[in-house]
């Protein structure tokens, strides 16, 4: 997923803040080749089981680093408060973090992050501008911590009629599709994604679209050494913990 703001059309502050936050994203890209870190990727990679023992993660640094970077409020996103982005990162960091509770730290964290979601979720219909693909992500990440024992407000299920109305419209042959912009998102997918269609449309790096959530989402399922090798790239471009993208 292309973590992405929208710009919104109203309110001369939250343009100002937008602006802001976009600028000190272009100066952090340029240490990491146009590249810069999101909790809701790092989330994907942190949600890895190990191959070895599927109650720790692949990737502890991944997984440390959901712990060390959650807001104060208890959410997870960018600097801006904008309430699309942290809903959606921070139910992505509580599967994570509630798929695999290592530590004491753990259960703090995902305390303060469904407290957020608690806080915050009736907000959702108040911006004037979502993500890229968010009516699709948001129905399936409400689902992934629900099935990581999250206590998830029911009104965050907002989007489920947007998505089934998308989803008619996607022709079937075009889902996995490399041209089709879908493909950056498909992790919304989770275990229904159909295998072989993500095995066609990963590429030449061993990414699902170049993105770092849906590749971490078919490596789950996979284990496939491209994605793995994908995914091990992106770790090292920022030090070995947040992914960027």
């Amino acid at each position: 997923m292309t973590a992405t703001l929208s710009r919104p059309a109203t309110d001369d502050s939250l343009v100002g803040a937008w602006l802001h936050n976009l600028i000190a994203q272009l100066h952090d890209t340029s240490r990491h080749e146009g590249i810069s870190s999101t909790a809701y990727d790092t989330a994907w990679i942190a949600s890895i089981p190990s191959a070895a023992d599927p109650r720790i993660p692949e990737y502890p640094q991944a997984y440390q680093w959901l712990l060390d970077h959650q807001h104060k409020d208890g959410s997870w996103g960018g600097e801006v408060q904008y309430i699309h982005d942290r809903i959606l990162c921070t139910l992505t960091a509580l599967a994570a973090l509630g798929s695999m509770r290592t530590s004491a730290a753990a259960e703090l964290a995902i305390e303060a992050g469904t407290r957020y979601l608690w806080q915050k979720g009736h907000l959702l219909g108040n911006e004037p501008t979502e993500l890229v693909a968010f009516e699709l992500l948001l129905p399936a990440m409400v689902r992934r911590a629900q099935q990581a024992d999250i206590k998830v407000p029911p009104h965050l299920d907002i989007y489920e009629a947007q998505r089934v109305e998308k989803m008619r419209l996607i022709p079937a042959g075009a889902l996995y599709s490399p041209r089709v912009t879908v493909v950056h998102s498909l992790e919304f997918l989770g275990e229904q994604a159909d295998l072989a269609g993500l095995k066609a449309a990963q590429g030449l790096n061993g990414s699902i679209g170049n993105s770092p959530a849906a590749t971490a989402c078919y490596y789950i399922r996979s284990r496939d050494p491209q994605a793995k090798r994908y995914l091990d790239n992106c770790l090292k471009r920022n030090g070995g913990a947040e992914v960027p993208v």
